[in-house]
């Protein structure tokens, strides 16, 4: 993650603010802009529209990126996508 710019509390953030969609094997967790709290804004804004991708377990993250598409084209990727707001 380091490679990527992104750090484990970044990556923690994501994964719990972010959105959960199942599919093609993983986890994506996106993180919208209405997903940072207002009191957040100033610390959190910059990862807006980033994925993290966890193994079906949980115990691995695959990768984090930014997608072009946003989630859209994670939506168009899994088929049969499964998708809950992270509580």
């Amino acid at each position: 993650m380091a490679m990527r710019g992104y750090t484990y509390d970044e990556v923690e953030y994501i994964i719990a603010r972010g959105v959960r969609i199942i599919g093609a094997g993983v986890r994506h967790y996106f993180l919208r802009k209405s997903d940072v709290r207002m009191n957040e804004h100033r610390e959190w804004s910059h990862l807006a529209g980033s994925v993290v991708l966890l193994s079906l377990d949980g115990s691995t993250v695959v990768t984090v990126y930014r997608p072009v598409e946003g989630l859209k084209g994670i939506r168009r990727k899994c088929q049969d996508f499964h998708w809950r707001q992270a509580a």
